[in-house]
């Protein structure tokens, strides 16, 4: 079943000179699965995911997400449309005046949830993510990959239909992003969520189902996983290196 539908997307900045920043990008992702969303700088990759979030607006064209159309909507339907999102960003973008526990149930606190319902799922996702530890430290006491997992917490503690991560290694280490991409798909897999990543890195982008390769806001070519993810890994990067000597 497709969770989420983009059909014939264009979004043209400028009004002298226009800029086509998407062309017509159409593609589907079924429920539970892991995309992610590969391309040069400056391809539109960002520009998806703000336009997917309501963030931004499409100049034309449609995203439906679990049935609704986002164009359709209100500005008071599109903050209920918005709950179904779950955002991880690579700066973070934790609260520092708020400690790990506070930052991670604060989307529940503005719904005004019962303080149960909060507790219970908050022990749930500090076990799986390993951060029961920490719940009481505020961001600047934490390390890169530590933050990131409190952000996969918060972005996920409301159960969103659709997790949308933007560079979520982006600011770590080899190691750290490992770690992160594996917790990330852990706790995805067990909320039974579905995930579109922006990446620049092929072992990231390894960890999907599925790489969509976007150039000059155009849909270029799209590879799936098989049986074997270093096979996997190794057609992420040729399909990357064919993109980069297209560009030259």
């Amino acid at each position: 079943m497709d969770i989420l539908q983009i059909k014939e997307l264009h979004k043209v900045y400028g009004k002298n000179e226009l800029t086509n920043a998407l062309n017509g990008i159409t593609f589907s992702i079924q429920a539970k699965e892991r995309v992610g969303i590969m391309g040069p700088s400056g391809s539109g990759k960002t520009t998806l995911l703000n336009i997917i979030s309501t963030i931004d607006e499409p100049t034309s064209g449609k995203i439906v997400l679990t049935g609704e159309d986002a164009q359709q909507l209100s500005l008071k339907q599109r903050s209920h449309f918005r709950r179904k999102l779950g955002f991880v960003f690579q700066d973070f973008h934790l609260l520092y005046n708020l400690t790990v526990r506070e930052n991670i149930t604060l989307p529940l606190v503005m719904r005004q949830e019962s303080k149960m319902l909060i507790t219970e799922r908050l022990v749930v996702l500090a076990k799986q993510l390993d951060i029961q530890s920490i719940l009481d430290k505020y961001p600047f006491e934490l390390s890169g990959g530590q933050a990131q997992r409190v952000a996969i917490a918060r972005a996920i503690i409301h159960q969103p239909s659709l997790i949308l991560a933007d560079e979520p290694t982006g600011n770590l280490d080899s190691k750290a992003s490992r770690n992160v991409m594996e917790l990330l798909c852990s706790v995805q897999e067990t909320e039974e969520s579905t995930l579109l990543l922006v990446t620049h890195d092929p072992v990231v982008a390894s960890y999907c189902h599925r790489v969509l390769f976007i150039k000059d806001g155009k849909l270029v070519n799209e590879i799936h996983l098989g049986a074997n993810r270093q096979t996997f890994f190794q057609s992420i990067i040729n399909t990357l290196s064919l993109l980069e000597g297209d560009l030259g």
